[in-house]
């Protein structure tokens, strides 16, 4: 379902559209030109079968994008086998893997909450105590969409729920960062040609959170809302990002939270649309800027031009 906006919005730019997807019965598998049934995480077989059929019918191959999915490092391999227009391998790898991207934060002096990468209660408590919190946030580090994301208040919560992200996402190392009770932002940035627009810029919604702690997840969110004014401080530090990752164009999702001091802090990014109706309907709802279509030209190559990516 999260596909469907992407592909209307592909196909009144008058292109064909090849889907895969794991499941054969997949919502979307009626409504594109050609359904192959793989699952995308094999994308070896997914270049072949493209390849293959590329030579069997002499076409040419314009784009390849997704929405709401946090593939980057797959469509990137996938693009640049098929000689399509992607991000940088690097950036993909940084953009995907949480450790990589935490790490890059603190390398480049980026400012996001106080975290650390441990792989054992020991260290975690070590960090929990160390840094005086009484609330701290931990996530493992190869999940999206708030999956695996615990709130917790103290050291019996911590071990409980460090346990459960070991087991259920088959890793050793888990995230911990400080909990910083300010506002948060879910934002979309297009860039192109080391411009930057930002159609999407919403202030989160956990109102609901405290009936599912520790638990975070976001219900939805406002736009517009009374934060816009911390707008160019959000593109200054996206723009620092596609800087020293080397993205001249393309889409930066980041998530940031404004601390006690009102600065704006970082806590996650990707190179990705999203999915749960954010760039589907309230973006476009509450500015009238279609910005999915925008950047499906720029993966096809085509031109674009401000004015489609101004607010109305």
């Amino acid at each position: 379902l999260d596909q469907k906006y992407l592909l209307e919005n592909v196909k009144s730019l008058g292109y064909k559209i090849i889907l895969f997807d794991k499941n054969k019965n997949c919502f979307a598998s009626k409504q594109v030109d050609l359904f192959l049934n793989i699952d995308f995480q094999n994308y070896k077989k997914i270049i072949f079968e493209l390849k293959k059929f590329k030579k069997k019918n002499n076409i040419q191959y314009h784009g390849i994008l997704t929405m709401g999915s946090d593939i980057p490092i797959i469509l990137t391999k996938i693009a640049k086998a098929l000689n399509l227009f992607s991000q940088n391998l690097y950036s993909a790898k940084v953009s995907q893997n949480k450790i990589l991207m935490k790490k890059f934060f603190k390398k480049h002096k980026i400012k996001t909450p106080n975290f650390a990468i441990v792989d054992n209660f020991n260290k975690a408590k070590k960090f929990f105590l160390n840094n005086k919190l009484s609330e701290a946030i931990i996530k493992p580090f190869n999940s999206s969409g708030s999956r695996g994301v615990f709130r917790i208040k103290n050291l019996n919560e911590l071990k409980v729920y460090k346990k459960i992200i070991y087991k259920n996402y088959n890793q050793n190392k888990i995230i911990i960062e400080e909990f910083i009770d300010g506002p948060q932002l879910s934002t979309e940035s297009i860039l192109f040609n080391n411009n930057i627009f930002t159609p999407g810029f919403s202030l989160r919604n956990y109102l609901d959170t405290k009936y599912l702690l520790p638990q975070v997840i976001e219900n939805g969110g406002v736009m517009p809302n009374k934060l816009d004014r911390y707008r160019n401080k959000v593109e200054a530090i996206k723009l620092k990002l596609a800087k020293l990752l080397k993205i001249k164009s393309g889409v930066i999702k980041g998530d940031f939270v404004l601390d006690r001091n009102n600065n704006v802090q970082i806590i996650e990014f990707t190179t990705r649309l999203s999915g749960g109706d954010f760039s589907e309907s309230l973006a476009p709802l509450s500015n009238g800027i279609n910005y999915v279509k925008e950047l499906i030209k720029i993966y096809a190559g085509r031109e674009i031009t401000s004015k489609n990516l101004s607010r109305k």
